[in-house]
């Protein structure tokens, strides 16, 4: 008995590479809720994930004041929050993610993906944005925590003492541009700082870290270049 080849060896063609991130599909509760306080959060897309360097990506403002667990169930990404959670009256939560959610097999991010819900009857919708520089060359500042303070959040602390004590009310990072945005803002007047952030929790508490600040109250329409 013999065998015969009638087909040249060669690889085989796999078609053109998935370049496509994920597709949201919807979550529970729906994105942009509001009157609502989940304690767990269900975020559905079109194909199987990854979540890469979670922790370098994700910043939910305001802070919360116990961490959330984020896990992956399928095609979703599922946030349970800790039972002692204490979320604020009439305040729009962002959950933003970066690029942290990213499809399995060709790790496709979804850029700049964020989860939005309110505790009141009401969405803020206001937002800032600008970059930061380092101070003697006006190059741009990566991975810096540029954060807001409410005007009067803490009166007996000199105001440039806050982020030594007081977590920010709002808080957004850099990106390699030194670009941030913070959005989901509420109409009102802020302080704002600037924080090389070492240890990741929203203080100026390590002697390797760098602050800055601007000495005016800011507005959320206001626009500024940098720090």
């Amino acid at each position: 008995m013999s065998l015969q080849y009638c087909a040249s060896p060669g690889p085989l063609g796999g078609g053109p590479k998935d370049e496509d991130p994920p597709v949201f599909l919807g979550s529970d509760p729906v994105k942009y809720s509001r009157n609502t306080r989940p304690r767990k959060i269900q975020l559905q897309f079109d194909e199987f994930l990854v979540l890469k360097d979670l922790q370098q990506n994700l910043i939910i403002s305001p802070p919360l004041n116990e961490d959330p667990d984020i896990k992956l169930k399928g095609k979703k990404v599922v946030i349970k929050n800790d039972k002692d959670l204490i979320l604020a009256e009439n305040t729009t939560y962002t959950y933003y993610f970066g690029d942290a959610i990213c499809d399995l097999h060709e790790d496709n991010p979804i850029e700049n993906f964020e989860y939005v819900f309110s505790t009141g009857p009401s969405l803020d919708s206001l937002s800032l944005r600008g970059k930061i520089l380092q101070s003697e060359y006006l190059t741009p500042e990566e991975s810096v925590y540029v954060c807001l303070y409410k005007k009067g959040m803490n009166d007996t602390i000199p105001f440039d003492s806050l982020p030594y004590f007081v977590r920010p009310y709002y808080v957004s990072r850099t990106n390699e541009m030194g670009e941030y945005k913070l959005n989901n803002l509420r109409l009102d007047d802020y302080l704002m700082f600037a924080i090389k952030d070492v240890n990741s929790n929203y203080y100026f508490d390590m002697p390797n870290e760098e602050v800055s600040f601007l000495d005016s109250l800011i507005f959320p329409q206001d626009v500024f270049d940098y720090i």
